[in-house]
């Protein structure tokens, strides 16, 4: 499916795309519902995040399905300004964040959502999926961008818009 043949506004390609991670927790009774604009949450709480862009002649998107999520450790690893605001975090996330573990009571397993994710996928788009691999050319472009984010100029600065705080979800900030 060609870009062209996607919806045009932002918010209708993430239902597209966000689609086949709901009904791919759903086949494992989740209840999951589409947040928008591009988050999946059951009962209120994030259990996906995504994000998208168009790269060259590609609509790609990223994201994850959140099989366990240790808040505690988070919490203890955020450079925090005090323990007061490691607190507020640990709270957030408690309040904001699930996983398939918090709402199922077990951990799925990976190789079994992936192929419930490739059904879902190809139905949602209407099309045979095929497996491909990484060309040589996109290794060596993954690398240059994984040396970027693991440099200490890209950590200790960054760079673009910077929102204080840290971001739970879509609209929830400590």
């Amino acid at each position: 499916m060609g870009s062209d043949q996607l919806p045009a506004r932002v918010e209708r390609r993430f239902e597209l795309f966000l689609k086949p991670l709901v009904e791919t927790y759903r086949a494992f009774g989740i209840d999951a519902q589409i947040r928008p604009i591009n988050d999946v949450h059951v009962d209120g709480r994030k259990i996906v995040g995504t994000g998208a862009a168009h790269i060259g002649n590609a609509e790609v998107m990223v994201g994850n399905f959140i099989f366990d999520f240790d808040k505690d450790v988070m919490a203890r690893i955020l450079n925090a300004p005090s323990p007061a605001f490691r607190q507020q975090v640990r709270d957030s996330l408690d309040r904001y964040m699930t996983s398939t573990r918090q709402v199922s009571g077990k951990i799925l397993n990976p190789q079994e959502v992936a192929a419930v994710y490739v059904r879902e996928c190809a139905k949602v788009l209407g099309k045979t999926l095929e497996a491909g691999s990484i060309t040589a050319s996109e290794q060596a472009a993954i690398e240059l961008v994984d040396q970027r984010f693991c440099s200490e100029q890209f950590r200790q600065g960054g760079s673009g818009l910077r929102r204080p705080g840290v971001k739970i979800h879509e609209d929830v900030y400590v």
